[in-house]
């Protein structure tokens, strides 16, 4: 995982840590402007929230609405119309102003695994069929079309509801992160030591290795007991911390690039961001470090990565404002601000 920013710009020189950016980014989520949404009050199917014509503000406000109300919401959009159960998984429940037929998925709320294997088997795991997928998705918000999805069915916008109303009603950081992904997702910038590698819809779902192990199931496969190829650090369950991941029955808990994507995902990711950092967080502090380096051409480092130790460090606060000041003043409202745009807008920024 990622964890620090080397920063060299406005008259500025010296670390971010992933850990007050973190809290920085909650920080801009809390004050981000939530208006009220267009449409009904989303209760029942003939008073449907309406996403069409939604800014990303009125998208926040839905969400603010639809979690102090609790419950069960539906929402037309692009053709479709989806629900929200009070567990908050999202499902497809057919064409918007119909009854409920032809129901993508049968109307059972899929998992991200499940997702996951569709996107394999579609060929999304291939880079350029990614991207294409990518920009889809994209158009899902800021230019509303039936024919957007047609050739997804309503896997698109279930997975879209899913990662930008259910994520964001668990944990407001996820908007924003959510949207980092899909700028990688969309722009194909490369990551890896190598640069060799590109964020493709199969590894934002789920891990690779456990596409074919079904964690919920009474009694897992043979596939559980396959020890991983690609040492893997993650949750051990059971109390037992963060370590080595031997087998690809523990998968479920690293689950894929986006952090809310593990068993537990969403429930870790709604803690704030305090002194320590849980699994979830560091992923979150993963994508965020990233996003900012690309964004910036700035360095992300890993934890080993080697500092100097006489340059400044801009680390964790409980003021999240307290690094925008001195000589740090410039660079951190840049990036105050690059992280205000992410969240105010649909546009993709890499």
């Amino acid at each position: 995982m990622l964890q620090d920013l080397y920063v060299s710009e406005g008259g500025f020189k010296g670390y971010v840590t992933g850990h007050y950016l973190l809290h920085l980014l909650e920080a801009r989520m809390d004050k981000a402007s939530k208006p009220d949404p267009a449409g009904g009050n989303g209760a029942t199917r003939q008073t449907p929230f309406l996403l069409d014509p939604m800014t990303p503000g009125q998208w926040l406000g839905m969400i603010q609405a639809q979690t102090a109300a609790g419950g069960a919401f539906f929402m037309n959009w692009n053709g479709r119309r989806l629900a929200i159960n009070g567990r908050l998984y999202v499902f497809d429940d057919g064409k918007a102003g119909s009854p409920p037929a032809g129901e993508w998925n049968d109307g059972v709320p899929p998992t991200y695994r499940e997702i996951a294997r569709q996107v394999v088997h579609l060929g999304l795991s291939r880079t350029k069929e990614s991207q294409k997928f990518s920009q889809k998705f994209r158009r899902l918000f800021d230019n509303p079309d039936p024919g957007s999805t047609a050739a997804y069915g309503g896997m698109l916008p279930t997975l879209a509801g899913a990662m930008f109303l259910a994520e964001p009603r668990r944990n407001w950081r996820a908007w924003p992160i959510n949207w980092m992904l899909l700028d990688f997702a969309e722009s194909l910038t490369p990551y890896g030591s190598q640069l060799d590698k590109h964020f493709t819809w199969d590894k934002i779902l789920w891990h690779p290795e456990a596409l074919d192990v079904d964690s919920g199931a009474p009694n897992p496969s043979v596939y559980a007991r396959v020890p991983v190829k690609k040492p893997q650090t993650g949750p051990l369950g059971g109390g037992g911390g963060i370590g080595a991941i031997q087998f690809a029955g523990g998968l479920h808990r690293v689950g894929g690039k986006m952090p809310a994507s593990p068993t537990g995902g969403g429930a870790q990711g709604g803690a704030d961001v305090g002194q320590n950092l849980n699994y979830i967080q560091q992923k979150e502090v993963t994508i965020l470090v990233r996003w900012l380096a690309a964004r910036n051409r700035w360095t992300a480092l890993r934890p080993a990565d080697a500092r100097d130790a006489t340059l400044p460090v801009c680390d964790f606060n409980w003021d999240a404002y307290s690094h925008i000041s001195g000589n740090s003043k410039a660079v951190m409202e840049k990036i105050r601000d690059d992280i205000d745009k992410r969240i105010t807008t649909f546009d993709k920024m890499l």
